[in-house]
């Protein structure tokens, strides 16, 4: 079990760093992000978590990291809107 994740139906929620549909593939699997109030997430197995960690992206040949750890008010926000009140 990864520390501080949210897990949702049993997938762990990934946050990509900006606000748009994405799709990120990494190995043999291809993750999409949905936008939702401005949030990125998408829900993968716990084996894939470090993959997506590792991915890095970025334009003008910057490699960063773009996906983390979706937190409990991130998750919220795509949820609900309203900055992650209900």
């Amino acid at each position: 079990m990864i520390d501080s994740a949210v897990i949702v139906d049993g997938k762990i929620a990934m946050f990509y760093k900006n606000p748009m549909p994405k799709a990120i593939g990494v190995g043999d699997k291809v993750h999409i992000f949905s936008c939702e109030h401005g949030v990125s997430l998408a829900f993968v197995d716990e084996s894939e978590v470090q993959p997506l960690l590792d991915f890095r992206g970025g334009c003008c040949n910057k490699r960063q990291q773009v996906v983390f750890l979706a937190t409990e008010t991130l998750y919220q926000h795509w949820l609900h809107g309203k900055g992650g009140r209900e």
